[in-house]
């Protein structure tokens, strides 16, 4: 990886592909359709115990 190739956006096809790969693994796993949904809530929650974090700023 070349210090240009950090700088360069990634392509639509690849985000894509890491989306549809996460869904697969979800499937594979066997995890329910909303587990993204209920872990990025709870790591909000511990990440707003700590004033270095605003919560509102968390993607």
């Amino acid at each position: 990886m070349s210090i240009f190739s950090f700088f360069k956006r990634q392509s639509s096809a690849n985000k894509a592909k890491e989306r549809l790969m996460m869904v697969l693994s979800y499937e594979r796993k066997g995890l329910p359709p909303n587990f993204a949904d209920i872990l990025k809530n709870d790591l909000i929650t511990v990440f707003s115990k700590y004033p270095q974090f605003d919560s509102h700023n968390i993607e």
